[in-house]
């Protein structure tokens, strides 16, 4: 996940896909692409991709066109040079939902228009569509009503992406007065945190399954609060699912959903407390993919009304899945993919993915690449997790 900038003027074509015509294409644009775009290309599409970091392994699954620069408005530049395809877009590009609405007007949108992200991503309004839905979300307000008593609450970005920018408003608050249109507050509940994913189907709201998040774990080096993996999948008792399922009907008809959508929430016991709504490709979406053998982007076309058949059957997986994200503890250079290419995933699972390029810059506190491993319940993926961390670290450098 290192910063990269582009070798090639012109955009790279795996052999695999050059061989793969007939495919129908997609354009995945966003911070990171490589997840979606191999879920685009397990579900039967040829991936085009640009995106922050220009990853090894993205150029192999997907034709990458270049690291986007600046980020975010230069996607722009970037699709009006890319296939005449549909395009979705994954996490950070719900923050910029005039973005979004200018970029359908150069390609075909499969995904939420910016009005739509304007009202799902309105941290008030999903409080009061997830009440209807039966479940308990924390007390939320927005920038310009704090908390008197800033104990127990937690000031949020906007804009926020990844749990970047949260941190709790007794430290925050002399701050939050220069930037209330930038900032709300949310009630800092017990619980664990969970990511439960959802296809919008026009009709119908399927609930694909839900994952615990990786939160600020220190063994990947992530700073508090900060999105780090989700293992999964897991089951929930009944009255959990029937809130879990109810809370992605609500929000598909409160906002105009459609397609794939996440809510992350925690759970306290039997009560679910729903705390942001991502309505785009989940990251979290991948553990399912793997571990259900679902074909995540088909659903996505069939929303908006394309039937493709996956390239191959998926076939689940016994037990749980889990990714996790290392981050960078100091600023040094990749020692390369081919190094953590000899990870030995078994054929299970790919050991490694968002692998840096030879020679990248890794900042301190900068994702650097993602573990996968596989469990037989929560604990022995964690420990797998762990085990794989370890070994990139060996084959990384030390503080890297």
């Amino acid at each position: 996940m290192a910063n990269a900038k582009p070798p090639q003027a012109r955009p790279e074509t795996p052999t695999e896909l050059r061989e793969s015509a007939g495919r129908p294409s997609i354009i995945v644009l966003g911070a990171s692409a490589r997840a979606c775009a191999a879920s685009t290309m397990r579900s039967g599409f040829t991936p085009h991709a640009c995106d922050l970091f220009g990853d090894a392994d993205l150029r192999a699954q997907a034709v990458f066109h270049g690291v986007v620069e600046p980020y975010p408005i230069g996607f722009e530049n970037s699709l009006r040079t890319m296939p005449e395809a549909p395009f979705v877009y994954t996490g950070g590009l719900e923050n910029h939902p005039e973005l979004v609405d200018r970029l359908s007007r150069i390609r075909p949108l499969w995904g939420n228009s910016g009005f739509i992200l304007r009202a799902a991503r309105d941290p008030v309004a999903l409080a009061e569509a997830m009440h209807g839905a039966g479940a308990s979300p924390p007390e939320t307000r927005r920038g310009n009503d704090p908390p008197r008593n800033p104990e127990g609450w937690l000031q949020k970005p906007l804009l926020g992406a990844g749990g970047n920018g949260i941190q709790p408003v007794a430290r925050a608050l002399p701050k939050a007065g220069r930037s209330a249109h930038k900032v709300y507050f949310q009630r800092h509940c017990p619980g664990l945190s969970y990511s439960a994913v959802y296809a919008a189907l026009g009709e119908r709201c399927d609930l694909l399954g839900a994952t615990r998040q990786l939160i600020g774990e220190e063994w990947l080096g992530a700073q508090p609060f900060a999105w780090c993996g989700n293992v999964g999948p897991l089951t929930f008792e009944a009255s959990v699912q029937r809130t879990l399922e109810a809370c992605g009907r609500n929000a598909m008809r409160s906002f105009g959903l459609l397609g794939l959508f996440g809510i992350d929430f925690l759970l306290d016991g039997a009560v679910v407390q729903p705390v942001e709504i991502n309505p785009r490709y989940p990251a979290s979406t991948e553990v399912l993919e793997l571990a259900l053998g679902l074909s995540a982007m088909r659903l996505q076309a069939q929303a908006f009304g394309h039937e493709v058949k996956p390239t191959e059957p998926l076939r689940p997986r016994p037990g749980v899945v889990g990714k996790a994200i290392i981050f960078a503890t100091r600023t040094g250079r990749a020692r390369g993919s081919n190094a953590m290419e000899v990870l030995d995933s078994s054929g299970i699972l790919p050991a490694v993915a968002d692998i840096p390029l030879s020679g990248s810059i890794l900042r301190k506190g900068s994702p650097v690449c993602t573990v996968l491993a596989q469990g037989e319940d929560e604990a022995d993926c964690l420990q797998s997790l762990r085990a794989q961390q370890l070994r990139v670290l060996r084959l990384l450098g030390p503080g890297i």
